[in-house]
């Protein structure tokens, strides 16, 4: 029976848009009671439309972003009460693949540099042979030829580049896999090899993961349960099932109908 990895109660986040001496300061409330329980082994996908907040709820749950109210619950505990040690193994055990496969990885560094920096981190594997040798294996999981060890980001394609970014936060071994969007900016070839990649290793290393898109039907294809958010308030949560066959939101409704189809003649 599956329990709750991590849990979000009555979380609230506002970025403040205007500061003025003689006026009281205004603020855009980005995130509105957001709850939900992620349970272990599955996926649960969070959709809406561009700007509803869900990168920003992405990064608020890794504490990227300061909240205003509510909690983050990792195996029943709220980690505003973690001390360094126990928020440092959070944030090692809940690791992100951003949006953008070029701008999220340091053009500087080298593809297994890049790959090997959260061993660093976290100190581990300090041995330097001990540390590639796990670097390649992670990069052979994700599909990466070992001769783009010693090659810069540049030097890669996009989906080569989300790749690498996939195989950075798996390097740690981590419990969940938070995905932002980690698909958008990529042809749909690669789209979807990047999803069939990201199903294997689910499976393969039994990650529980969130995954963000305003794509449904990417969010269909990969997810167990469904959240729809709209102007950061949760609309409707189901499962996929559920939410694609029998949308009860009238919001949810619109956006599946949006959904470009293809008319067959004959």
């Amino acid at each position: 029976m599956s329990h709750n990895l991590l849990e979000v109660k009555d979380l609230n986040c506002r970025f403040e848009i205007e500061r003025n001496l003689f006026r009281q300061n205004k603020y855009l409330h980005v995130l509105k009671n957001i709850n939900f329980k992620l349970k272990q082994g599955s996926t649960l996908g969070i959709v809406g439309e561009s700007g509803c907040g869900k990168s920003t709820l992405c990064r608020t749950i890794l504490s990227l972003n300061s909240k205003e109210t509510g909690s983050i619950i990792w195996f029943n505990r709220n980690i505003d009460a973690f001390s360094k040690k126990e928020f440092k193994n959070f944030r090692k055990k809940v690791q992100i693949i951003f949006q953008d496969p070029y701008g999220s990885l340091n053009p500087r560094m080298t593809i297994g540099n890049i790959i090997s920096e959260p061993l660093e981190i976290y100190k581990k594997d300090n041995d330097k042979k001990l540390k590639a040798l796990k670097v390649l294996d992670i990069m052979e999981k994700v599909g990466l030829s070992d001769l783009l060890f010693n090659r810069f980001p540049h030097e890669l394609s996009g989906g080569q580049c989300q790749r690498v970014g996939i195989a950075r936060s798996l390097i740690n071994e981590p419990n969940v896999l938070i995905c932002d969007e980690p698909v958008s900016s990529l042809d749909l070839s690669v789209q979807s090899q990047i999803l069939d990649l990201l199903k294997s290793l689910k499976n393969k290393l039994n990650i529980t993961m969130v995954f963000v898109s305003h794509d449904l039907a990417v969010v269909k294809s990969i997810s167990d349960e469904v959240m729809v958010l709209k102007q950061g308030e949760i609309v409707e949560k189901n499962s996929a099932e559920k939410v694609f066959n029998n949308p009860n939101d009238e919001y949810t409704k619109k956006l599946i109908s949006s959904v470009p189809r293809i008319n067959t003649i004959g």
